[in-house]
């Protein structure tokens, strides 16, 4: 009977270390490769340490900051929040790519208008990276909210968020970012 249940003890073990080793490979699986773009990009700026013109609209007020000493993984922390891969899973989404000579766009749309991630664009001239966009939606009984976020490796991003809380009035609040490095705007 020991024996037996020394057996089954170790059986489950096995079979448990079977199952989480399944769950990294799903995670590697669905890694949001963006995600991991993102990240490249926020440790090129941090090591390179340009400077951040950075200007916030909200409603009527327009605020321009110089940032000498830039917080990357601050200031581009939204583009890391979203995670396409996990939606793009769980989700349905068309794709539509276009190509006109040197540049080409690929884009992901959502086919449920109720999804957190509504599209996903990736535009690219010679082959490389120009812009990241992406468009997310959130709805529900406190709050509705549409974000659009797009990133120019290099060179800077936007975002721009139109909120309606059940708790303040309508917010419209657009940040661009404008990345001041001369060998970034080199290509």
């Amino acid at each position: 009977m020991k024996q037996n249940l020394i057996y089954l003890i170790g059986i489950f073990v096995f079979a448990m270390s079977c199952n989480s080793s399944d769950q990294k490979n799903e995670k590697v699986k669905y890694t949001d490769l963006w995600q991991i773009y993102m990240s490249n990009q926020i440790d090129t700026l941090t090591k390179a340490n340009p400077t951040l013109i950075k200007t916030i609209n909200q409603g009527e007020e327009v605020e321009t900051l110089k940032m000498d000493s830039v917080n990357w993984a601050n200031e581009l922390s939204g583009f890391l929040n979203i995670d396409f891969g996990k939606e793009s899973a769980k989700n349905k989404y068309t794709m539509n790519t276009d190509t006109a000579g040197k540049i080409s766009m690929i884009g992901f749309f959502a086919r449920d208008t109720n999804v957190y991630i509504q599209s996903f664009e990736v535009t690219r001239i010679n082959g490389n990276i120009d812009l990241l966009q992406w468009k997310t939606k959130t709805r529900s009984l406190l709050i509705d909210r549409d974000q659009i976020l797009a990133y120019q490796p290099g060179k800077g991003f936007r975002i721009q968020i139109n909120e309606n809380s059940l708790w303040a009035s309508p917010k419209n609040i657009e940040i661009f970012g404008d990345i001041q490095n001369k060998s970034f705007l080199e290509r």
